[in-house]
């Protein structure tokens, strides 16, 4: 049977724990780049060796094969698609061939069931010999009672404690909230968003009676967070409505301080924006099996608001430490870690990566799967996963009847998928980010997205102030009032000019939030220097000047001792000539005649 669908709901009853008896389900995840040999490699996991060349499923029971995108595999360079040719032999002629023996295998007891998305949804077309071994199933649009459960707005609504929703107000504030979390932060033109506003001020005066409008809600938007008391266990957090914009501040700047006890390099500027991300991400991370798409430019903060989201949750954060000969295997050795924080230690971790860890698009292949099912074909070694059990003996419920490695495989991805969080942090420009969204829709479809826009002229005010006060570039206050103002408008000129060279020269060039704190940290660097060399200029003419007024006191000293001592000088040289005359006369007579001669 083949499922022609869009929506990963419908396959969720493939998800479910194995039942005891009944057939043995071996799931397929087909990825981009998936190969034919990991193709065969996963079908016969599930499967035993009967007789010399026949395979099946163990304990004499019926095989289900479940393929999940079926249509991801991208061509090659001639056309071929090395998975879905495999699947079509084996599907067939009911068997394969091993490359080992090079001998062919029969597999019996076994049936396919397969499922993609719709060609105009981004999936790739599959060859009609593929398409002809099955009985192909079209799922219909989806009614909107369904796209209520898709989108999780119940679930949201459950979040809060019975204790907190003790009227109509509040439960149409949390309403409110969760609407907004789930279809407004997906959205990205203006006019979009807008639109939505106005659908839920409708939505509100229709069904709850409460007259909000439009522009109300955009200004006004109710907050629902668990960590305005941090003394309480993240186990035991209540959900509850924000009554104060400004207790929510102290609260974030209170955990601000506390992080950076731990990690003093981060620097934060708490503005509107910030703390709007900040809380969304602390959303997702109380959720389980929930993940984040961050999009915006470089430098906004979108690591920044992750990390102290991270830590409000009390989450452990896993960052890629890329170098210059990062390969696939490093990779694979990196999500191994995370697989057996989360899963064998069972620890809250949330893995960063950024646009600039994603050296090869193997590495988004990896992430759509943990995405879409959370685990990785053939990610660990048979001895690596007996390691794993191992340690997962005592943390399991199960019985030791029961104990069978399947099952406790199982445990462990459900352990992973409990306690695990991608988040992924892209930039939006270029052709990159949208052929990677086509190939693996996961990014988008099992993420919530968060796009980080550009500041408005408060928060570039604020930044700019606040850079300002922790590097003292200003002593005077007032100084430093009339300079932040000519920094934005600096920096919305600069944005006008980049406009205009793409209008006029076809080509783009991003200012970005980035820049603007590079301009100001190169503004206060270029004011500090100026300001030392003008203080050492200064110094250096003080100094001449007060040599030259020390001379010139010194000359006038001298010569006031010198009007003194002149009389005493010339009398004393009458005395000395009196007394020499007077000693020897003679002598002094003959030599003044002998001048005369």
């Amino acid at each position: 049977m083949y499922e022609y669908t869009s929506l990963s709901s419908v396959r969720e009853d493939s998800d479910v724990e194995e039942p005891t008896s009944g057939p043995i389900i071996c799931k397929l995840q087909l990825g981009a780049h998936t190969t034919a040999a990991q193709t065969k490699s996963l079908i016969m996991q599930k499967l035993i060796l009967k007789s010399k060349d026949v395979m099946g499923a163990p304990q004499s029971k019926q095989a289900l094969l479940f393929i999940d995108d079926l249509n991801i595999p991208i061509a090659e360079a001639y056309g071929s698609k090395p998975p879905l040719e495999f699947i079509r032999q084996f599907v067939e002629l009911g068997g394969f061939y091993d490359i080992k023996h090079l001998e062919w295998k029969h597999v019996q007891d076994i049936a396919t069931v397969a499922c993609c998305t719709p060609l105009n949804v981004g999936g790739n077309e599959i060859s009609t010999r593929l398409l002809s071994h099955f009985c192909i199933l079209v799922l219909p649009a989806t009614s909107l009672q369904s796209l209520q459960r898709i989108f999780q707005v119940l679930e949201g609504l459950l979040q809060a404690h019975k204790s907190i929703i003790v009227s109509k107000e509040t439960a149409a504030l949390l309403f409110m909230h969760e609407s907004t979390r789930i279809f407004h932060d997906r959205l990205v033109d203006l006019a979009e968003k807008e639109t939505f506003y106005q659908f839920l001020s409708n939505e509100l005066n229709n069904y709850f009676k409460i007259s909000w409008t439009k522009e109300k809600l955009m200004e006004e938007f109710p907050i629902f967070v668990d960590f305005l008391d941090y003394t309480i266990p993240v186990d035991k957090r209540i959900y509850r409505y924000v009554p104060s914009q400004k207790v929510l501040l102290l609260t974030l700047e209170e955990y601000y301080m506390r992080m950076q006890k731990k990690e003093s390099e981060i620097s934060m500027v708490f503005f509107k924006e910030t703390i709007q991300h900040v809380i969304r991400a602390a959303r997702v991370f109380r959720q389980q099996d929930s993940h984040m798409t961050l999009i915006g430019w470089n430098g906004n903060g979108k690591a920044t608001c992750a990390s102290l989201a991270c830590f409000i949750s009390e989450c452990s954060i896993y960052r890629l430490s890329t170098f210059y000969s990062y390969s696939f295997a490093h990779f694979q050795e990196d999500i191994k870690k995370v697989y057996k924080q989360a899963g064998a230690e069972g620890k809250r971790t949330v893995l960063l990566i950024t646009d600039s860890d994603i050296i090869q698009e193997s590495f988004l292949e990896v992430l759509s799967c943990i995405l879409k099912s959370g685990q990785v074909p053939n990610l660990f070694e048979k001895d690596e996963l007996n390691n794993i059990m191992e340690s997962l003996t005592s943390a399991s419920e199960m019985t030791k009847d029961s104990n069978k490695m399947d099952d406790m495989y199982s445990f462990f991805l459900h352990r992973v998928r409990q306690n695990l969080h991608i988040v992924l942090t892209v930039n939006p420009t270029g052709l990159v980010f949208r052929q990677y969204l086509q190939i693996y829709p996961a990014i988008v479809n099992c993420c919530t997205v968060d796009w980080y826009e550009n500041w408005p002229e408060e928060a570039l005010c604020h930044v700019a102030k606040s850079y300002f006060s922790q590097n003292q570039t200003f002593k005077n206050e007032n100084l430093r009032d009339i300079f932040i103002p000519m920094t934005v408008n600096i920096h919305k000129n600069a944005s006008m000019i980049i406009e205009k060279y793409l209008k006029e020269t076809k080509r783009h060039y991003y200012i970005t939030p980035k820049s603007y704190l590079q301009f100001i940290n190169t503004f206060s660097i270029i004011l500090r220097t100026t300001k030392e060399e003008m203080l050492s200029e200064r110094a250096c003419y003080h100094s001449g000047l007060t040599k030259i007024l020390d001379g010139t006191s010194q000359i006038a000293n001298m010569q006031d001792e010198l009007l003194v001592l002149g009389p005493q000088i010339e009398s004393k040289s009458k005395v000395y000539l009196i007394r020499k005359c007077s000693s020897h006369p003679l002598k002094i007579l003959n030599n003044f005649l002998s001048g005369l001669t």
